[in-house]
Formats: C-alpha cells, structure tokens, sequence
C-alpha cells in the first residue's frame, strides 16, 4: 500500500503558470499581464507552486528574430522570495507598468494577498520581482542566469503594438517558453497566436470550448475596455467557473 500511495503522490500532475490574460491597454503604455496558477485540485494533486525563478518576457527572437519583432531588451523573473516558494492553485497574479496604468481597472496594489482572496496585484517595479535591463536582446536570443537587479520596468518586457508575444521561461529549462501568446509577425514556434495587430487590444483566455489553454479555441483577441479587461476577476462565465473550481 505504501508503494502504491508513493507512485501515486509521485505522478500528480504538477501545477503550471499559464497567462490568462494580455493587455495592452486602451491607450499609451497601459498594459499589463495576468497569471494563473493552474492545475488539478484533490487528492494527489500539488496543491501550490513554487514560483521562484520562473521568466516572463516579451519576444526574445524565438517567435521572429531581427528588427520590427518586438523584441524589448531585457526581461523578469519571480524574486527568490519566500513568498513565492509556494502559491495556492487558482492564485491570480496581475503585474502591471505603474509608469502608466489605469488606477479605474488595476486593482489595489496587494503584493502578498493580504486578503485572502488569492489575488496577487503588483506593480512590475516591485522588489519581489529581478530584472536583467539587458538581456536578452535583438542580438542575443538567450536568456541569463546572472545580472538581475531587485524590480525591473515595463520597457524590458513592453509590447510593440502590431508584432510582439508574450512569454513564460521555467527556470529548469530556459530553452524554450512554457507558454506564450503571440500576434502580427510573430508567428514561429507560436503557442497560441493571432494574426492583426494587438493595438489597444486585449487577449484572453475563455474557456469556451473547455479548460485547455494550448487549444486556439478558447482565447479570443477584443479591443480593451473597462469591459473586456478584467485583472482580478475571470475573464468569461467559463473562465470564472474554471479558476474558482481550482480555489
């Protein structure tokens, strides 16, 4: 029974950080980006997920190389913070440019959910953030391991409005993202992607046909309102009922 018990613990399916939802904002530089912490819940399952190190970015040169693909040197990652050794499955993370933001849409700043509501909102200045201001860049694609400084600023990961991505590194393995949107001409090696501009647009994850994340057919591209954006809160019937299932 023991040994039966250890395999299955062993083969729970570990939680991932997914992006569910993208903006860049209604005007000027007002963009942000939105986590879940993603992943069954029950008996068996990884409860938490240990956030420590993990990359977010812009296109680094792997969706389009050379100039006019979006590629912002720099780029992010999670603070080596107790904080993020273990964040609750069904956590949502909004980290947003507090150089130019909409103080109607964020939410109140809450770095550690203070609350309890599993809703994490920072501004990407925060030192619970590293920031590399430069690399990588339109020559080096890679990303590094050392040259962080505690923050960061929007301009190491901000978006080009027609033609950029949006991307996530587990730290374990900086080969390649985990996961990413992409849109305009940023459209190799894309996870999910959309072929126009992204001008005053927001994407976002909906559920409509099911859970999937990787599946094209559950995130849809809208222009960027104080309706269609929504950091805090899901995104759709669906998306609410899939985040608050993991909570």
């Amino acid at each position: 029974l023991g040994l039966l018990l250890f395999g299955f613990f062993a083969n729970a399916q570990a939680p991932e950080l997914v992006i569910n939802e993208v903006s860049q904002g209604a005007g000027g530089s007002k963009e942000y980006v939105e986590f879940v912490v993603a992943g069954p819940t029950g008996c068996g399952s990884n409860d938490c997920m240990d956030l420590r190190g993990w990359y977010f970015d812009d296109n680094n040169g792997t969706f389009a190389s050379g100039s006019g693909t979006g590629i912002a040197t720099g780029c992010l990652r999670f603070a080596d913070d107790p904080q993020w050794e273990c964040v609750q499955i069904g956590s949502l993370i909004i980290i947003f440019n507090d150089a130019d933001y909409d103080a109607s849409l964020i939410p109140p700043v809450d770095t550690n959910d203070a609350n309890g509501d599993l809703v994490y909102v920072l501004p990407v200045s925060s030192h619970l953030f590293d920031g590399n201001p430069n690399n990588p860049n339109a020559s080096d694609s890679t990303y590094p391991t050392t040259g962080f400084q505690a923050g960061g600023e929007w301009t190491w990961i901000g978006m080009k409005n027609d033609d950029d991505s949006f991307q996530i590194r587990d730290p374990n393995d900086l080969s390649k993202p985990s996961f990413a949107v992409s849109w305009g001409n940023n459209n190799n090696n894309t996870i999910i992607y959309f072929s126009g501009s992204s001008k005053k647009k927001v994407i976002r994850f909906t559920n409509s046909v099911s859970n999937d994340w990787h599946d094209q057919n559950n995130w849809d591209q809208v222009k960027a309102d104080n309706n269609t954006q929504t950091p805090g809160k899901g995104n759709t019937p669906e998306n609410t009922a899939w985040i608050e299932s993991m909570q």
